[in-house]
């Protein structure tokens, strides 16, 4: 029975503070006598009635409306220029009383509950690091109730209330993203291969056919062209279109985590950098999920990769020279060692 207790001391030790601040009067000699003429219940403009704003500080919208009502005062701009102006001394001494007031509430609340509300993730929020920490993309955002909105947005701590029946929709949410996450079917048999571009079906026919032949006996103008060109380790795509190059060998496999490597590097670049990216294509022609990035752009090689070969035979042909330059100084040295003799 004693957790109950101290919870709620501890709840009434919390608010007692900001109810003694929420407690105090507003200043109404000053409304009355400079705001009530265009913010009564009559009046009312801009929608406010100020005769009626009560002081309660710890709603949040009230709140918010004294600033206001603080911040136009300050700037000039209530009441308007074509009304009576305040004295200077009475709009300080608003100013300083009301603005006290609210300075004072703000900074026992921001003690008590930090600067920056504590808040929670709202439903694509955790629909997205859910599907980022485990690696699945099961949407998740539709299981969880809707969120509710503050200031024309949904990420807001004071408008993503917590209730019991978000709790229980968090975890059914999470039991999915586990389940999806969890795979208990045997492990799928490793795929290996290694694909050439020029070994595509579209790619060898291109190569293959000589150019000038026609294509359609009927149009003189239809003579095959290369547009490619084969190299011993390469070929060669000159199209900047799309697609520049596709490796149709690969088959559907099932779903899973791959590791791929491409090869690639630039050729007659010019010293441009020629940028590449990798896109996964079902074979579809639809325009919803027929093709999915899989890299961010690269830039490839300027130039073909220098071989090894023109590092290594450096530093052999050193060695070598190295080598023979000691035998001749050792059969220097024992000649002369012999002549002495």
């Amino acid at each position: 029975m004693f957790p109950p207790v101290r919870l709620l001391l501890l709840c009434s030790f919390v608010v007692a503070p900001l109810a003694q601040a929420a407690s105090a009067p507003p200043p109404n000699a000053f409304v009355e006598k400079y705001c009530a003429d265009c913010h009564d219940a009559d009046e009312k403009k801009g929608g406010l009635d100020l005769t009626a704003l009560p002081w309660d500080l710890e709603k949040r919208e009230n709140f918010d409306e004294w600033v206001k009502v603080v911040d136009f005062v300050a700037k000039g701009e209530m009441p308007p220029k074509k009304k009576a102006r305040p004295e200077v001394n009475a709009a300080h001494a608003f100013l300083a009383g009301i603005g006290n007031e609210l300075r004072a509430f703000e900074s026992q609340r921001r003690a008590q509950t930090g600067r920056t509300v504590l808040r929670r993730l709202n439903r694509v929020e955790y629909e997205r690091t859910m599907q980022d920490l485990l690696g699945i993309q099961t949407p998740l955002a539709a299981l969880l109730p809707a969120d509710g909105s503050m200031h024309g947005f949904d990420t807001v701590a004071e408008g993503l209330r917590l209730s019991t029946l978000q709790m229980e929709k968090y975890l059914e949410a999470a039991d999915v993203a586990l389940d999806a996450a969890i795979n208990l079917a045997p492990e799928p048999d490793p795929v290996k291969g290694h694909w050439l571009v020029k070994q595509e079906q579209g790619v060898r026919k291109n190569l293959d056919t000589p150019e000038g032949i026609l294509t359609n006996k009927d149009d003189p103008k239809s003579k095959h062209r290369h547009l490619m060109l084969e190299l011993p380790d390469a070929v060669v795509f000159f199209n900047e279109g799309y697609p520049s190059a596709q490796i149709r060998q690969m088959e559907r496999h099932p779903a899973g985590t791959y590791r791929i490597r491409i090869s690639a590097y630039g050729y007659q670049s010019a010293g441009r950098a020629i940028p590449m990216a990798f896109f996964a294509w079902d074979g579809s022609s639809g325009e919803h999920g027929s093709r999915m990035a899989v890299s961010t752009w690269y830039f490839v090689a300027l130039d073909r990769p220098t071989p090894p070969g023109v590092f290594i035979s450096p530093v052999l042909a050193m060695l070598v020279t190295l080598g023979l330059g000691l035998v001749v100084v050792r059969r220097a040295q024992r000649r002369g060692a012999r002549h002495l003799s």
